[in-house]
């Protein structure tokens, strides 16, 4: 949070609000635009994650999720160290969900 707040009084972005907090126990009065960036996975209830953040959102949500792939690094990993493909929940998964 600390970079995002330099990089936007560096660039001169007074409209942006960086709020310090873990969502969804931050309460927020509704703003245009919601980013979520990594921060859905530990969650159990995705849709009702979805849902929290798009009731104080007036216009755009943008979720940033991994994107896997099935011949990287973290799948060679996987296969030695688990015996399986590594999988977890990311962007088709929440694709699917929003779905």
């Amino acid at each position: 949070m600390e970079y995002t707040s330099e990089t936007l009084v560096a660039a001169r972005v007074t409209n942006v609000e960086v709020v310090p907090a873990a969502w969804p126990d931050v309460r927020v009065e509704p703003h245009d635009v919601s980013l979520c960036s990594q921060a859905m996975y530990g969650f159990a209830d995705f849709r009702a994650f979805v849902q929290s953040l798009d009731r104080v959102t007036r216009r755009h949500c943008f979720l940033l999720m991994r994107a896997p792939v099935m011949d990287g690094i973290m799948a060679e990993v996987s296969q030695r160290v688990w015996g399986r493909p590594y999988d977890s929940p990311h962007c088709w998964v929440g694709f699917n969900a929003l779905l």
